[in-house]
């Protein structure tokens, strides 16, 4: 994995979950905008700061619940409102996604160790995998929030954090991710195909409250299961086949997938799902 340079130089205020823990009591919540600052200054030290896979991890998982919260509430405040936005609502809207790059950025140094051989990490690889996953995800939500373009080189970091987690065979493996809105239950392949999901959505042109009901309602395990297990029947299907290209993909065989025929009997705006996987790019295959 290609990932920045640590440095002897990095100074954050933790360095491992006990004095995380105790970081956290001082950082003022109450402030939303100061605290996310305050975040992201500290983990992006933290992610420079040279230490073993085990306290990083910890430190990560130790930072998501104050993370989590300053994001959602920072949120509020580049979404509904009139675009071109003014400068202070895209600051912000910089500042979160540079938060949720940072929290990907830690769990995929913890992932670049488990592809390493540490014992440690690999036997947590399927719960590395899917918090790299879903902060990508969480990254290209916000930028619909926003009616911003994901950039093409978000969706190669999703398909390669997936093709990891295959070759560590960790891609089905169940996960408790407690920061989801009322479903805890993911794994890897989980949050890959709900980006997938909801970016094959039109996102763009959804509303606020249509686009979160989106993506709560996709990961759901009854819809989720049936929108694949509907994928995997109709795959053989070419008569429903229609081509469709993402930015940054290659092309990709899509079709489209409405609730009701999977039984469920549930409204949902129309949604696309992959019946091919999509291209990976050349290092990844490699």
């Amino acid at each position: 994995m290609k990932l920045p340079e640590l440095s002897a130089s990095a100074a954050p205020e933790f360095s491992d979950a006990a004095t995380c823990k105790a970081w956290l009591e001082n950082v003022p919540l109450a402030n939303v905008a100061a605290a996310q600052g305050e975040l992201l200054y500290q983990l992006r030290e933290f992610n420079r700061f040279p230490t073993a896979a085990a306290p990083r991890l910890a430190v990560m998982e130790s930072l998501r619940e104050a993370v989590n919260f300053v994001q959602i509430e920072q949120a509020k405040r580049f979404t509904n409102r009139a675009l071109p936005m003014a400068q202070a609502e895209a600051e912000i809207f910089e500042t979160t996604v540079s938060l949720w790059e940072q929290m990907q950025l830690g769990y995929a140094r913890c992932l670049d160790a488990a592809l390493n051989g540490d014992a440690g990490t690999r036997s947590q690889g399927a719960l590395i995998c899917q918090r790299v996953l879903a902060y990508n995800g969480l990254k290209m939500f916000h930028h619909y929030r926003a009616y911003r373009q994901v950039p093409g080189i978000e969706w190669r970091a999703l398909h390669e954090a997936y093709a990891y987690a295959e070759k560590l065979r960790v891609a089905d493996t169940a996960v408790k991710d407690l920061m989801n809105r009322d479903v805890h239950d993911s794994s890897p392949r989980i949050a890959y195909a709900r980006a997938i999901l909801v970016g094959m959505a039109n996102p763009n042109e959804l509303g606020q409250r249509p686009l979160t009901f989106v993506d709560v309602e996709i990961s759901l395990p009854a819809i989720f299961d049936a929108l694949c297990d509907f994928g995997e029947l109709h795959a053989r299907r070419p008569r429903r086949l229609r081509q469709g290209r993402v930015d940054g993909v290659d092309d990709i065989g899509l079709f489209s997938v409405a609730l009701e025929e999977a039984g469920l009997g549930r409204p949902l705006p129309l949604i696309l799902i992959t019946v091919s996987r999509p291209a990976l790019p050349d290092a990844v295959q490699q």
